[in-house]
């Protein structure tokens, strides 16, 4: 990837660089272009299952966890072998499968996107069994 060149500074009268105005506000460039992003889903970014997840924020940041949680693996048909097994299970592993940190407008952008897919994925009357 090229390196990104560094914008050039404006010199004031005094031969210091003009970052902010006479107030301390900061000066809005000469020249602004905005240059659309275009995504690239490459093969090599594989789909990761998610079942649980956690949210936490620090620092002007949050930080979103994703987790593949399985439940235990019992194997029999006997009801009372099942039960006691399971009331042995004091746990249950989750792994991480994905942290993802995002500033709080970009997480207010995800949650509005997210809100709209959802809804618009709920209006549509689909069967759950499709017949060919």
């Amino acid at each position: 990837m090229a390196k990104k060149k560094p914008s050039p500074r404006k010199s004031g009268k005094d031969g210091e660089s003009q970052k902010s105005d006479q107030n301390g506000k900061p000066k809005k460039p000469e020249f602004e272009r905005q240059v659309p992003i275009e995504h690239k889903f490459g093969t090599d970014v594989l789909p990761i299952f998610s079942n649980h997840f956690v949210i936490r924020h620090e620092a002007g940041m949050f930080h979103l966890y994703f987790f593949h949680t399985r439940g235990p693996m019992i194997l029999t048909d006997d009801e009372q072998e099942r039960k006691k097994l399971l009331e042995q299970v004091e746990s249950v592993p989750s792994n991480c499968v994905s942290h993802v940190v995002v500033t709080p407008d970009d997480l207010r952008k995800i949650m509005g996107a997210m809100a709209i897919n959802f809804s618009k994925s709920q209006s549509k009357q689909r069967p759950d069994v499709e017949s060919s």
